[in-house]
């Protein structure tokens, strides 16, 4: 994203005691920006910074450019740049592959006999996937690698294959799978617990949204059922649930509320997975809104309505197929879900900025490392003194009503659970300057005792000030993470080189093409969601899009001949809503739900003769592959003969032949 960067990096111009002092004009300004703070609803409030403190607090940096010379595609598909700010750099933390002395590797700092019982006996497992693990090849060692996500960087943990099992029994007592020969689970559960500290720290469910930051690297989200100040419904929560799992980078688990443990075979304070959600038709023709979950023990399921045993299923007329038996799947009504479970927790790799489940498809995150330390540890009572980034949001990726959609979020360095501090992260609007300095107005706050907070708006473009802070004050290093998609297609339509007007006309196939490669086998299907707009001064063209499927076998770009003789024999694929092409005067949003494939998309619009520019987004529940074509001079020599030579056909001028003329007309 295109922005300038600053923070507190200047600590070493005052002492302790003038750090406390405050002329008082400063305290009258202080205490004047505090009340109206708290006073005002966000958006209202216009500050002004002193300038003073403005020039001791902030310090300009390069504007980051955008493309991947800057940003570095990370782990998780999104383009990143880190920039640091500390006063001290703190260099990467790396681990190397540990060395076995012998064939099979023990772990040193994890080892079994400082934690074995008179229950529990570590063993090498020997029920392993030969091909998954490479147990008994010559070069297996015993080593496992994990990596999880810690302030900004992936770090790596190597365990041994030892796993704890009821003693003489070897009957496994951590996470596991259904399948007894798969040891992924019990083995990645090792290693977090190797990185936490020891098993013992993983224990409650108060590291449900720690563990989904760790493993994804995003951001987490715990909705409380029974919030009383929300007052949240049941069909809230299922419509959040529904939406944020079309989503391929999300995830969900749930929680048993203590209260209700023992109730219909459920465990209390133990966290289940969220795997989807369903309505059911029933034959009454009422519809039932169900969660599916899963036991990540793979044993004890729901015995209440809508399990396997229940008569519930016998009155399904559709929508909801039963799960199979003995797997640790289940349906339970959303209902029953908010009355047994108190919590659910969602996690996305990036923000959620409208808390509908639909997110945002952020492209690129600037990382920013800064510090506390000094003044700016200030906390809330003095909180103007704490560390600030200002940066500016380009126009790239505006929406209709011209927002630019920003994600945020704070992350605190520590795992220990005494060490927490509430964090807080605030957004601001810089309106202007004066002689004081900066004026200011509030956008937004959020606070949380975690190691990550976060939150988002849709803001317009322009300059904006990141304000964060602990309580109590403490000094230590913070991380801001600044979320925004700008990776649109641009592209632009040139009379006689990629302009070919409506399906109608004889250059159609001149049009930008796209190649769209869905991955995956089978008849699994996706949402995939195009958003196009067109450029300034074109408000006489309308904007068209059609998709055709494609097999592996053919190539790109295709001509007009091709794309008629589709649409004479209805090839065209239907969106969502019914209709073969996307068809609107400004902004076209078709949706249509695909296969795994090849396709192929046409954009268009109504003039050939109309030149305009235009960009694209294109969204997706999984990820997917796109080329760009249009045909080269001598294709497009080739369709203007081919068209020609139609038209002669349909039209032969021969003034000998007046009665042919007469019968094919």
């Amino acid at each position: 994203m295109g922005c300038t960067s600053s923070t507190d990096v200047d600590q070493s111009a005052k002492s302790p005691e003038s750090a406390t002092k405050e002329t008082a004009n400063e305290q009258e300004l202080r205490e004047k920006i505090t009340a109206t703070l708290q006073t005002s609803e966000p958006g209202d409030d216009k500050l002004t910074f002193p300038k003073k403190r403005l020039k001791e607090t902030f310090l300009e940096h390069t504007k980051p450019t955008k493309g991947k010379a800057d940003y570095i595609l990370n782990p998780t598909g999104i383009y990143e740049k880190f920039l640091d700010f500390r006063s001290e750099k703190v260099p990467l933390k790396t681990t190397k592959r540990p060395i076995p002395i012998r064939r099979l590797w023990t772990d040193p700092d994890f080892n079994p006999e400082i934690v074995t019982n008179n229950h529990i006996e570590w063993i090498r497992p020997k029920v392993i996937p030969y091909d998954a693990y490479l147990v008994e090849r010559p070069d297996y060692d015993g080593i496992f690698h994990c990596r999880f996500w810690n302030f900004g960087q992936w770090e790596d943990v190597y365990i041994d294959d030892f796993i704890p099992t009821i003693y003489k029994r070897e009957s496994i007592v951590s996470a596991r799978s259904v399948e007894k020969n798969e040891m992924w689970v019990t083995l990645l559960e090792k290693a977090f617990a190797k990185f936490w500290g020891g098993y013992t720290e993983i224990e409650n469910n108060d590291l449900i949204m720690d563990a989904h930051r760790c493993l994804t690297g995003g951001m987490s989200e715990m909705i409380l059922s029974k919030d009383k100040k929300k007052n949240i419904q049941p069909q809230e929560i299922f419509h959040r649930l529904e939406s944020s799992l079309l989503r391929a980078n999300t995830s969900a688990t749930a929680c048993v509320d203590e209260a209700s443990d023992g109730k219909f075979g459920l465990e209390g304070d133990h966290a289940f997975s969220v795997t989807g959600t369903a309505t059911a038709k029933m034959k009454n023709g009422e519809e039932v809104q169900l969660v599916c979950l899963r036991n990540p023990w793979g044993g004890t399921e729901w015995t209440g309505p809508w399990s396997e045993m229940s008569k519930d299923w016998d009155n399904v007329v559709s929508g909801v197929i039963k799960p199979e038996e003995d797997e640790g799947e289940f349906y339970i009504s959303v209902k029953d879900f908010c009355k047994y479970f108190e919590s659910c927790t969602i996690c996305d790799l990036t923000p959620d900025i409208n808390r509908d489940g639909t997110g945002e498809e952020f492209d690129y995150l600037t990382s920013i490392y800064a510090e506390w330390k000094g003044d700016s540890a200030a906390g809330r009572d003095n909180f103007l003194q704490n560390t600030k980034i200002l940066f500016t949001v380009s126009d790239d990726g505006t929406d209709k009503q011209g927002l630019v959609p920003l994600g945020l979020s704070l992350v605190q360095q520590t795992i220990e659970e005494e060490d927490l501090a509430t964090i807080y992260i605030q957004l601001y609007k810089v309106l202007g300057e004066n002689d004081e300095g900066l004026i200011i107005e509030h956008y937004l706050e959020n606070c949380l005792k975690q190691i990550q907070v976060h939150d988002g708006k849709r803001v317009k473009p322009g300059r904006y000030m990141v304000l964060v802070l602990s309580d109590p004050p403490r000094e230590s290093d913070c991380l801001v993470r600044l979320f925004k998609y700008e990776e649109v297609i641009w592209g632009k339509w040139i009379r006689d080189i990629n302009l070919g007007g409506q399906i109608c006309e004889t250059n159609f196939g001149l049009n930008p093409q796209l190649e769209l490669s869905i991955p995956g086998t089978g008849n699994t299907k996706q949402a995939v969601k195009f958003q196009m707009l067109k450029g300034r001064g074109s408000s006489d063209i309308v904007l068209g899009l059609r998709i055709f499927k494609i097999s592996n076998e053919e190539t790109m770009p295709k001509s007009t001949n091709w794309f008629w003789d589709k649409e004479q024999t209805n090839q065209t694929l239907k969106s969502t809503d019914g209709k073969v092409e996307g068809w609107e005067w400004n902004y076209i949003q078709p949706a249509y739900v695909l296969t795994p494939g090849r396709y192929c998309v046409v954009l268009y619009h109504s003039d050939e003769t109309k030149e305009s520019s235009f960009c694209l987004l294109v969204k997706s529940t999984k990820s997917l592959t796109i080329k760009s074509y249009h045909l080269d001079e001598k294709q497009v020599l080739k369709e203007r003969a081919e068209a020609e030579a139609i038209a002669t056909t349909e039209n032969p001028v021969d003034s000998g032949n007046t009665e042919n003329l007469e019968n094919e007309s």
